[in-house]
């Protein structure tokens, strides 16, 4: 009787095993791929940042910082990154913490926190009665004389934007752009409440 022999046979199969195993594992490789794209995919938030438009970036550090109300006008009107602009926010509170009110001006202005502080006491000193608008004129480019004129100028014409009087004087738009601007964020975006007299003052485009 032939003898058979069950080696070469025995080589066959491991070696069909190895290979089907190499294939189940290339294929499972994708899907593992895919599941670390979308674990560092980066938040809306930090896209939207990206954008010019006030409203994303209104909505960007809102979803980011709810609780940074203050923030939210002060960000979407400023040509700064989120990043950028939180850094500021802790520069400035942890150098000046009894500034607090006025974190959100300096984060979102281009002054150094030197002159920034120089501009919002010397405000402070000469107009000691005109504190809600310190911040504003201290984060402006404004001369003290242009912004205090800029402020009389809203205040006769309409008293009734008292809220807004800083960011009006604190900008270079003319009182005609800056009532239509407010007056059309308020009708269109209700929800942007807190940013309404920082568009107002602003070169920025509301959305697309």
């Amino acid at each position: 009787m032939k003898r058979l022999n069950y080696l070469p046979i025995a080589l066959l199969v491991c070696s069909a095993s190895f290979v089907t195993a190499q294939t189940t594992a290339k294929k499972a490789e994708p899907a593992k791929t895919a599941t670390a794209k979308t674990e560092s995919k980066p938040a809306a938030s930090t896209t939207d940042a990206k954008s010019s438009f006030f409203m994303d970036r209104f909505y960007a550090i809102k979803e980011t910082y709810p609780d940074m109300k203050d923030c939210y006008g002060k960000y979407a009107a400023s040509s700064q990154s989120l990043d950028k602009f939180v850094e500021r926010y802790n520069q400035i509170k942890d150098s000046y913490p009894k500034l607090e009110g006025v974190y959100a001006n300096y984060a979102g202005s281009s002054n150094s926190i030197d002159e920034f502080t120089k501009r919002y006491f010397a405000m402070k000193d000469t107009y000691p009665d005109m504190k809600k608008v310190h911040g504003e004129y201290a984060a402006s480019t404004q001369k003290m004389e242009k912004f205090v004129e800029r402020y009389n100028q809203i205040k006769a014409s309409d008293p009734s934007m008292s809220d807004y009087f800083g960011q009006y004087a604190a900008s270079n738009t003319s009182l005609d752009e800056f009532t239509k601007r407010y007056h059309g964020i308020k009708a269109s975006s209700p929800d942007l409440k807190e940013g309404y007299g920082d568009y107002a003052g602003a070169n920025c485009k509301l959305t697309k």
